[in-house]
């Protein structure tokens, strides 16, 4: 069984090669998922070394990924530092760097180090820098092998193209018998030490990869261990894993986890042995206890971070490892338990929670965090704190947390951290929500919901317990029968369906004795009472199409009264058309209030007898185009309707797809038409009213019109196609729609 591949080696993965200043891969994840969306519990909280971070639980391959792409340059300060200590005062820093880390520099190098190699002080050795010495002289001659190892190690491998991508060039026997030369002839220990990693940085890039292994074993006595060496111990580990030698690779990267923070993560990344048997057998070589640690904070990282932290806790619970391990054991609990999907009722919700929650993992940090004698017992009792939240013991939580706040720094992350457990405390000791409850929320809620989103701490996770805190107070309202609170706190797409529901929540908006609690509450609605005012608007347009008294009368309250429109409604064109383009845009741009003022006055003159064409026309053209197929798609834009695109609601089928009141006021207008070229005009509208009814009722699917052009039938001969080409074929707009409509145009040509 194996214990690493089933977390993140079933990622997107692509390796590419490594920078002089660091023996890694960089590597491309493809995940874009949030796990930070699911957690109270912020990591950084732990306050452990940085190096840690990157194997922080994250849906990417490293947390904060961003950053992990420069993982290379980590160790460029370090050695511009060192080389600069060594040169002192001879090369100014700025030109140290540009020859180290400039790819561009190369030419130069080669050149400075033909005059070396020359014994030539003039030219442009000379011009280059003020003194020349044999440590210039070396930092040269090393700068120009080093450079030739650098664009072997430098290749990067285009595993897309299979005949060309996998080919690359090796470290040369030559350049390898010329660089173990250098080594054992140098004499300076700062140079002998960066010759001997060069040594081993070509071994391990040559065709024998295997070489590297007998050079280290020989010669690792000698070297200080420090940066160089644990690189180069990483080369062997990786030499050791293509020689499945998994034991023994997986051993070695734990001690360069271990002991060079500059490589944790890649250490960690390349730390996986196929077998349970393989991991056991490195625990057997591992000789110290640091060695037995590192090997289980790595174990617990990939595979059973509780039980690491067991195995740990009898080696040193002071080592930093074990705290990294409990705030990552933190989220990868968080991972398997936090779900607003399953947080329909706040009862069932708490029982779930205690039932599925580790028991194991309670007690055990429990027992860890009284013990106090951790590095940080901050950490874990904000860690056992949190358990007894999961398990449902809220008075020993709040013990828990009120002993961690003291003795936590002044750090603002800490104290938003322990602020914001309690405050989920609190929440879930709630079975029914009571005026005391909101009392004593108000404050905390204002604090999460308007005051987190405005503090700049780095790394705060608040918007999980934003999201889950509505939740959990709108099941509780809703078991409650507050309807309004709910909906308010976790709206649902068809509360407004209900007329009843409507005036509940506007009665509850005006009312005039607001408390505090109210406006917390109100200033959570995803929706505000403009954009409700609009929506009933909207409706009754729909609904009462013949009485639009009331839809002018909510439109004129809301402030979306004046959202305009981008073409004139009363107009109608052959070729449906959802926005206006240049030669379309109307010269009067209506607003939505306008277009319901005109209806109305449309509507009014036919009532008093002026049942003319143009009339009926106008308003067979305003119905159609606030349809889904019109050109003025604007006036339904609404919040909560919330149909923006081609997707349509099935709550609003009825609404967006129905071309019938518009069907009929074509109809009308035929009836008293002045000649066949208005006739004709009333004919092909109410076909493309047909045509939308059938497609509705034959290709609408779960919020979509389906693609109709490569079904079997995907237009027919409407009834108004077969009119306009029966009695209105001498028309010039006859000849007008053959001209702009595909579909007529198919169907007379197939006749």
């Amino acid at each position: 069984m194996s214990i690493i591949m089933g977390q993140y080696f079933k990622k997107c993965v692509i390796l590419f090669s490594v920078f002089i200043t660091s023996c890694i891969v960089i590597i491309i994840a493809c995940s874009d998922i949030d796990f930070t969306y699911y957690s109270h519990f912020s990591p950084e909280v732990s306050d452990i070394d940085s190096s840690f971070e990157p194997m922080f639980i994250s849906e990417d391959l490293f947390y904060n990924y961003s950053h992990f792409e420069y993982y290379s340059q980590r160790f460029n300060t370090n050695i511009i530092d060192e080389w600069s200590v060594y040169l002192e005062d001879r090369i100014p820093i700025k030109e140290i760097e540009y020859f180290l880390l400039d790819n561009n520099s190369t030419k130069e190098i080669n050149e400075l180090y033909a005059n070396v190699q020359n014994s030539n002080k003039s030219g442009i050795l000379n011009s280059r820098f003020s003194v020349i010495d044999s440590k210039v002289k070396g930092f040269i001659q090393f700068l120009y092998y080093a450079k030739q190892i650098e664009v072997i190690s430098l290749q990067q491998l285009d595993v897309w193209d299979i005949e060309q991508g996998m080919k690359r060039n090796y470290a040369s026997p030559e350049i390898i018998a010329e660089l173990e030369n250098r080594y054992h002839i140098e004499s300076d220990p700062f140079l002998k030490n960066r010759y001997w990693f060069q040594v081993a940085k070509a071994k391990y890039y040559s065709i024998d990869k295997s070489s590297i292994i007998s050079f280290f074993d020989k010669t690792k006595e000698t070297v200080k261990k420090n940066n160089l060496y644990y690189r180069a111990l990483s080369y062997v580990a990786g030499a050791h894993y293509k020689q499945r030698n998994y034991t023994l690779s997986n051993y070695l990267y734990s001690i360069v986890y271990y002991n060079c923070k500059e490589m944790r993560s890649i250490a960690a990344y390349n730390f996986h042995p196929q077998e349970q048997s393989d991991f056991d057998s490195s625990l057997q070589l591992a000789s110290n206890n640091n060695e037995k640690i590192a090997l289980w904070t790595l174990y617990g990282y990939y595979a059973d971070d509780l039980k690491a932290i067991r195995e740990i806790s009898k080696l040193d619970t002071k080592n930093e490892h074990i705290d990294f391990l409990l705030a990552h054991f933190i989220n990868n609990e968080e991972k398997r338990l936090n779900s607003e999907a399953e947080l329909k009722n706040a009862v069932e919700y708490k029982n779930v929670l205690k039932e599925n929650v580790n028991p194991e993992a309670v007690l055990l940090i429990d027992s860890i965090a009284r013990q106090e004698n951790t590095s940080r017992p901050f950490l874990w009792y904000m860690g056992a704190g949190y358990f007894q939240i999961l398990a449902g013991n809220y008075k020993l939580a709040d013990i828990y947390l009120e002993k961690s706040s003291k003795l936590i720094s002044n750090k603002p992350l800490a104290v938003n951290q322990i602020r914001l457990l309690q405050l989920v405390n609190n929440i879930l000791r709630i079975d029914s929500i009571t005026k005391q409850h909101e009392e004593k929320l108000v404050s905390e809620l204002d604090w999460l919901y308007n005051k987190c989103p405005n503090d700049s701490i780095k790394s705060f996770r608040y918007n999980h317990t934003v999201s889950w805190s509505k939740y959990y107070l709108s099941s509780l309202y809703k078991s409650q029968g507050n309807h309004v609170f709910s909906e308010i706190l976790s709206p649902s797409t068809n509360y407004y369906i209900n007329q009843n529901n409507i005036d509940n929540m506007i009665e509850y908006f005006t009312k005039k004795d607001m408390s505090s609690w109210d406006s917390i509450i109100i200033g959570q609605y995803a929706f505000t009472l403009s954009d409700l005012y609009d929506y009933v608007s909207i409706k009754n347009t729909y609904i009462y199409p013949e009485n639009l008294d009331k839809a002018i009368y909510y439109m004129e309250l809301s402030q979306h009264s004046n959202d305009t429109l981008d073409c004139d409604p009363f107009l109608g064109r052959i070729k449906d058309i959802c926005e206006c383009t240049e030669g379309n845009i109307p010269n009067i741009r209506f607003t939505k209030l306008d277009l319901l003022r005109r209806m109305k006055d449309l509507q009014l003159l036919i009532a008093k007898g002026e049942r003319t064409y143009e009339h009926y026309l106008a308003l067979g053209n305003a119905f159609y185009n606030i349809t889904y197929f019109g050109n003025s798609r604007e006036f339904y834009f609404n919040a909560i309707i919330n149909n923006y695109g081609i997707y349509i609601d099935p709550l609003y089928k009825s609404w967006l797809l129905n071309s019938t009141i518009a069907n009929t006021y074509f109809n009308n207008a035929l009836q008293v038409a002045n000649n066949n070229e208005q006739k004709a005009l009333c004919v092909y509208m109410m076909s493309k009213c047909e045509r939308n009814t059938f497609y509705t009722e034959r290709y609408y699917e779960d919020g979509f019109l389906r693609d109709s052009y490569n079904q079997d039938t995907n237009y027919l001969a409407w009834n108004g196609f077969v009119k306009l080409k029966n009695e209105y074929s001498h028309t010039s707009f006859y000849k007008q729609v053959i001209k702009e409509c595909g579909y007529f145009k198919s169907y007379i040509s197939k006749r």
